[in-house]
């Protein structure tokens, strides 16, 4: 569990290098990326018209604001869906208490056993844990094919990308996310 966020182990690589929340002016707390609304703009100490885009965690996790964004709520209840989810609204309610994690293909958070898993990061796991990931949700046969171990180092991939780490607080079952920009691409290099 993380230390800031229930559902974000590490936190740190998510700070944006703000200097000030945007809802309540905090200027001696970590800032993340947060596009977000105030769902009461009494609440701030800015005038209500302007854009939530840093946030300190007590704003996000108090819920005092929301994702802006619906087009990524519904890419995350899309996902879902694709997974055979059907009732996603518990797990909204937890996105908007979370900072914003970089997806570059379609905002996807695995679920399991009932509840969202926790982000663990994007660093590589240790290479004896590697065979305890399985992939979720994943954006086409190439990936879904695949091993997470023969994915890296990502640095040796020919094409843009993100791999994103989760894991299931109540059954220990750990699953990664890998999404890529690249047309046709076959896939990483099998492992020697």
């Amino acid at each position: 569990m993380g230390e800031l966020f229930e559902k974000v182990r590490d936190y740190e690589p998510l700070r944006c290098g703000g200097s000030e929340c945007h809802v309540c002016g905090a200027t001696d707390l970590p800032i993340f990326t947060y596009s977000g609304e105030l769902l009461d703009p009494s609440l701030s100490r800015y005038p209500p018209d302007i854009e939530v885009d840093e946030v300190c965690a007590p704003c996000i996790t108090s819920g005092k604001v929301r994702l802006r964004y619906r087009h990524s709520i519904d890419e995350f209840v899309r996902s879902w869906r694709r997974m055979g989810i059907d009732s996603t609204d518990k797990f909204i309610e937890e996105l908007h208490r979370l900072p914003e994690v970089c997806f570059f293909q379609g905002a996807t958070w695995p679920v399991c056993c009932d509840e969202i898993t926790e982000y663990i990061g994007d660093a590589e796991p240790p290479r004896e844990q590697l065979p305890k990931f399985r992939c979720w949700d994943p954006m086409d046969d190439v990936v879904g094919s695949r091993c997470v171990s023969e994915f890296y180092p990502l640095d040796d991939l020919k094409v843009m990308n993100t791999m994103a780490h989760f894991y299931c607080q109540s059954c220990d079952r750990y699953y990664w996310v890998f999404q890529y920009s690249g047309f046709l691409w076959p896939g990483p290099r099998p492992q020697t």
